[in-house]
């Protein structure tokens, strides 16, 4: 990584990260073309200064697209992160990123573990109480990686 004054740059700021990243990550692509459709992500992170993003529909192409992004992967590197609308799996080359995403009512199970009662907020009708499930969503398909 670069310094100025011993001050360290960001990832993002780091061209030298940013060439030698996506060298490396297009040399796996061209070995790797199973991998599917590669597009670029419309937004960053800090530590991540490029991140491109490959979306599969089912969970049989998600771990194959998940075995593929592992080989070869030194530790750490390839990890799953969910949101409350979708599930990737991301691997680092240097300062870029590849995520494998999905949708995460595609590739985890939706487990309904009970029922509470919640307020309903509309301004036209009086306040009632109506049932609503607990939702809890078991993604261990996901070849046992741990959450990122």
């Amino acid at each position: 990584m670069s310094t100025t004054e011993d001050t360290p740059t960001r990832p993002d700021q780091d061209l030298d990260a940013i060439i030698v990243g996506t060298g490396l990550l297009f040399d796996w692509l061209q070995t790797h073309p199973e991998i599917g459709e590669v597009r670029r992500a419309p937004y960053q992170e800090d530590e991540i200064a490029l991140r491109f993003s490959v979306w599969v529909w089912s969970p049989e192409e998600l771990a194959a697209a998940v075995r593929v992004l592992k080989d070869g992967a030194p530790l750490g590197a390839v990890r799953k992160v969910q949101t409350d609308y979708d599930v990737k799996v991301t691997r680092m080359f240097g300062g870029v990123q590849l995520a494998v995403c999905s949708l995460r009512s595609t590739v985890c199970e939706r487990k309904v573990v009970g029922t509470k009662q919640v307020e309903t907020f509309d301004t036209n009708a009086p306040k009632i109480m109506v049932e609503q499930e607990i939702v809890e969503w078991d993604c261990k398909p996901l070849l046992g990686l741990p959450e990122g």
